[in-house]
């Protein structure tokens, strides 16, 4: 009896904490997407999430770290902000050369699609970035007509 209320007690203990972290991380999105909002007020913000997973960007290899983090789409740019170790990603829109959808990327496998983003670095080199994220039809949609419409005012 005595092991039984251990390990009830060990559970119940164990179940509080890993609530206040879920929930310390919760409120650290939250800032998060209220300082990125508040920075990119003056941006055309055509959709944002702060639930989006960062699988990797193809040139770095893959011993990256993964993580949680932002993911903000305006008319002009697509940009990624992870939590920690934090990282900031910003690709602009005439940049993205394709937007797709795999079941692996570097190495990574699940069973829900990795949205995959081509484009173009910062020093003319074609590059992927990989994100597992809610409804990614919707994004790649929004994606490829924002890119659309960017490369129509160039």
């Amino acid at each position: 009896m005595e092991i039984i209320f251990s390990v009830l007690i060990a559970t119940v203990v164990f179940a509080v904490i890993l609530y206040i972290v879920l929930m310390q991380v919760r409120v650290k999105q939250v800032k998060q997407a209220n300082t990125l909002l508040e920075e990119f007020k003056e941006e055309n913000i055509l959709a944002y999430t702060s639930a989006a997973n960062f699988v990797g960007i193809e040139s770095k290899g893959m011993g990256q770290v993964r993580g949680n983090g932002f993911l903000l789409l305006s008319s002009h740019f697509l940009l990624f902000e992870r939590l920690a170790p934090k990282m900031r990603v910003n690709i602009v829109l005439r940049k993205i050369i394709r937007v797709d959808q795999v079941s692996s990327f570097l190495g990574k496998r699940n069973i829900k699609p990795v949205l995959r983003i081509f484009y173009t670095d910062e020093h003319g080199e074609q590059d992927k970035i990989g994100f597992f994220i809610k409804d990614p039809d919707k994004w790649q949609n929004l994606i490829r007509k924002a890119n659309e419409q960017s490369r129509k005012f160039v």
